[in-house]
């Protein structure tokens, strides 16, 4: 359980998400989380001095996932027959 969790919650994929594993809305919150502690982190390790290369690269990573994640749930959802 812990490890689907893990995997669910870091990657964003869908096909993990069982609702007896992760419901719904614990889901939902979990990936929104995950996208909004991605700046914070970032963040943090660039004021303690981290690797102005690694922080640099940080931003470009997270400047292409979080668009192409929110496209991806935008095609999921808008697939999902009713």
């Amino acid at each position: 359980r812990i490890i689907v969790k893990m995997i669910t919650d870091f990657t964003s994929v869908v096909h993990f998400r069982h609702p007896i594993e992760l419901g719904g809305i614990y889901w939902a919150f979990g990936i929104v989380f995950t996208m909004l502690s991605l700046p914070v982190v970032i963040t943090i390790y660039a004021d303690q001095e981290g690797e102005s290369s690694i922080v640099s690269l940080a931003w470009k990573l997270f400047y292409i996932f979080i668009p192409s994640n929110l496209v991806m749930f935008g095609v999921f959802f808008f697939n999902i027959e009713k």
